[in-house]
C-alpha cells in the first residue's frame, strides 16, 4: 500500500465511530486489524523523516497534514496496551520506544517514542523525552529535563536547554503544533505552548513563557506580538501591570529587547550585558 492509499483509508475514517465512512474506500482492506498495519506504517514514515505533521509552502505558510495527526490518533484509541521490561524495569503502553540509528546522540535515561523524527548530529540528553510525530531536524541539542511535546517540530542548529517544556497539541487535528525554526536558541526552563511559532535565529532568555495569548512586547518599535517571536529577536521575561480595584498584579509579558543583527557577536549572546544598556 503506497502513502496516497494509506491517507485515503485514514482520511476517510471516522474517529467517533471508529469505522470506515461507507463506499469510500471500496478497493482498500479496512478492518480494525488492517487499520492498525496502515496506521504502524505511518508512524514508521514519521520516524523516517519521509512524511511530517507539518510542511512549509512557497509562500511561507506553515500547513498541518491532518490525515497524519489523525493517524496518530487512530492508534491511540486501537492500538493494544503492551507491557515489556527494560533493566529490570516493566514498561506499559501503546508506543514502542525508539533509539538512535547511529546519526545523532542518544544518551540513557533519555526517552523517544516511536514516530518521532531526530536529525544527524542532534544530541538527546537525558532525563528529555521527545514524544510521538516531533520533528527534531539536524545539528540540535535537546537538554536534561526538556520536553519536546507531540508533533512539535524543531528546525536546524537549535538548542533547547534544560527544563524548557516545547509544547505538543494533537487535537484538534487541524491544530497547528509549536514550531521553532532554524538557528533558534531557547533558555532554560522556558516554555512554549499553543502553537506559537518562533522564527529563525531567535533567542529566548532563561523563563520566557509564550502561549498564544501572550503579548510579546518590542521596547524599540512599539509593536505586539501575539503566537510569534519575529526573525532574530532577542527576548527575556518581562511583565505588564494590571489594576484590579485597590490591587496591582504583573502578567506575564515578555520583551524584544534587540535583535540578533544589533549584537556585536551574533554567535554570542550575553543577556546580562544586553539587559544593562535598557
Amino acid at each position: 500500500m503506497n502513502i496516497e492509499q494509506i491517507k485515503k483509508l485514514i482520511e476517510n475514517w471516522d474517529l467517533d465511530s471508529n469505522s470506515l465512512t461507507k463506499d469510500k474506500t471500496q478497493d482498500i482492506p479496512a478492518d480494525i486489524s488492517h487499520l492498525l498495519d496502515y496506521l504502524n506504517v505511518t508512524i514508521d514514515l514519521l520516524e523516517r523523516g519521509e512524511i511530517r505533521i507539518v510542511e512549509k509552502s512557497d509562500n511561507g505558510e506553515y500547513n498541518v497534514n491532518i490525515w497524519i495527526k489523525k493517524a496518530i490518533l487512530l492508534f491511540f484509541k486501537n492500538a493494544p496496551l503492551k507491557s515489556w521490561e527494560d533493566n529490570g524495569i516493566q514498561y506499559y503502553d501503546k508506543f514502542d520506544y525508539r533509539g538512535s540509528d547511529k546519526s545523532f546522540r542518544f544518551l540513557p535515561g533519555a526517552i523517544m517514542r516511536k514516530g518521532a523524527f531526530i536529525g544527524k548530529g542532534t544530541v538527546i540528553m537525558p532525563p528529555s523525552f521527545v514524544n510521538v510525530g516531533a520533528y527534531v531536524d539536524d545539528n540540535c541539542m535537546i537538554d536534561s529535563l526538556a520536553l519536546v511535546g507531540s508533533c512539535a517540530q524543531i528546525g536546524k542548529n537549535c538548542h533547547i536547554s534544560a527544563g524548557t517544556i516545547i509544547g505538543g497539541v494533537l487535537e484538534p487535528a487541524a491544530a497547528k503544533p509549536v514550531i521553532i525554526e532554524d538557528n533558534v536558541f531557547i533558555g532554560g526552563n522556558c516554555g512554549i505552548y499553543e502553537g506559537v511559532i518562533i522564527r529563525k535565529g531567535a533567542i529566548l532568555g532563561t523563563g520566557t513563557i509564550i502561549n498564544a495569548s501572550t503579548p510579546i512586547y518590542d521596547i524599540q518599535s512599539g509593536k505586539v506580538y501575539y503566537s510569534e517571536v519575529p526573525e532574530n529577536s532577542v527576548v527575556v521575561p518581562g511583565g505588564r501591570k494590571k489594576i484590579a480595584g485597590k490591587n496591582e498584579f504583573y502578567l506575564q509579558a515578555p520583551i524584544i529587547v534587540k535583535t540578533r543583527d544589533e549584537l556585536t557577536n551574533p554567535d554570542k549572546v550575553d543577556l546580562t550585558d544586553i539587559l544593562h544598556d535598557i
